[in-house]
């Protein structure tokens, strides 16, 4: 009980060094990048202190955690005080401080939710749990970076590990060992995913409506929808099945619960069909693995929230304007896009091509000459390439993987 409020407080606070932050650089969104100050803010605490660690500055330990998070509260104040009228002027208004009332209880709540059920099935010995405990306790115990292959002695880690590295990062910052901090981690992603799919919601309807005011009832179902409500087949299973068998004297009617993430089907040569996994997000939650795909969701919907940013531009520079504030802007950016590259690195291509294919239909809509919104367009999507091969940089010159085609390291 000690840690489920421990890693509340812990989250709570990133979150509030955070908001500075997401309130400067989510400038077009109505609510100000309120609900994706936590990601953003676990984020860029978990890549300063795995730089720092990979540069061999300060030891990748809790401490230095905690360091991390103080220099960022320094930061976060400077960009307080000097947004200071601009965020008294958004927070006293009561539609936006209702939004975040509910936007609180929402989190909390589905917290509570997850590690609730994960308290009556704590093993982790099953499916594959054991795989990415292996991953977060390697990372966790290494007191340097990068951090070491469980499965390979003397090599570095070689898959996309950042899911893996930002819960070894809470769990040195609470001084919780990672068997504990699995199960409460699944609850703290969760409610992460489920705040910002409240935050895409309540601006994408809010942005619709055309009142930059975020929409309370848009985040809601766009949280439900998304994180509780997964398909329908279940529906489908109960009309075609239950009947029968309740009239057979059958209660409850039987439910094929991992049919409902098999429904895409691929036939093959030999005419089998072959079942393609398609999970949606409350089914990998209650299957429990803390797997790739799912630390992956809460970045997901971070970048979504940077490319609907880039979108709602009303003129040239959509992602980040040239100017003395640009480089740190662009780092973010590529701190923000790069992060489904090293947390689950198949979304990756996914979503910065639809950030690219969006800052081209923004320029579209611009009166400029086309050259010139062409140059302009080209410009930024370089800048966003260097921003995000320099964030990254220790991860791709220590990626070892079977794309490069490189040898593995001897080990003596």
């Amino acid at each position: 009980m000690t840690e489920f409020f421990l890693w509340y407080g812990i989250i709570w606070l990133i979150g509030l060094v955070g908001l500075p932050y997401s309130f400067a650089f989510f400038s077009r969104l109505p609510d100000r990048g309120y609900a994706f100050s936590r990601p953003l803010g676990v984020w860029t605490l978990t890549i300063v202190a795995w730089w720092l660690g990979n540069i061999k500055l300060l030891p990748f330990t809790g401490n230095s955690c905690w360091l991390v998070l103080g220099g960022l509260a320094l930061g976060g104040l400077g960009v307080t005080i000097y947004n200071r009228r601009e965020m008294w002027q958004w927070f006293s208004r009561w539609p936006n401080l209702r939004l975040i009332l509910i936007g609180e209880i929402l989190f909390f709540l589905a917290y509570a939710f997850i590690v609730n059920y994960r308290s009556y099935l704590p093993a982790l010995n099953q499916s594959e749990k054991f795989f990415d405990y292996g991953f977060i306790n390697a990372i966790f115990a290494a007191p340097n970076l990068p951090p070491p292959d469980p499965w390979y002695g003397g090599a570095p880690m070689n898959y996309y590990y950042g899911g893996q590295l930002y819960m070894a990062v809470l769990s040195k910052l609470s001084g919780t060992e990672p068997s504990t901090g699995y199960n409460i981690g699944m609850g703290l992603i969760f409610a992460l995913a489920t705040l910002g799919c409240y935050g895409l919601g309540s601006n994408l309807i809010g942005l619709w409506r055309g009142k930059n005011r975020p929409s309370l009832l848009g985040g809601l179902v766009g949280a439900s929808f998304i994180m509780l409500l997964g398909n329908v087949d279940a529906i489908r299973q109960f009309s075609l099945h239950a009947p029968q068998q309740l009239a057979e004297g059958k209660f409850p009617p039987y439910f094929d619960w991992p049919a409902t993430a098999r429904m895409v089907y691929d036939p093959m040569p030999d005419g089998r069909l072959l079942d393609i996994l398609t999970e949606y997000p409350i089914y990998s939650w209650l299957n429990g693995d803390l797997h790739a795909h799912l630390l992956g969701i809460p970045y997901v919907t971070l970048a979504l929230a940077l490319i609907l940013n880039t979108f709602v531009a009303s003129k040239g520079w959509a992602l980040v304007n040239l100017n003395p504030t640009s480089p740190p802007k662009y780092l973010l950016a590529g701190l923000i896009m790069g992060a489904p590259y090293l947390i689950n690195a198949g979304d990756f291509p996914t979503y910065l091509g639809i950030l690219i294919v969006g800052l081209a239909l923004t320029e579209a809509r611009m009166a400029d000459p086309w050259r010139w919104r062409l140059v302009r367009w080209l410009m930024q999507i370089v800048l966003l390439g260097v921003a995000l091969v320099f964030v990254y940089l220790p991860y791709l010159t220590n990626f070892n993987g079977m794309i490069k085609g490189k040898p593995f390291p001897e080990v003596a």
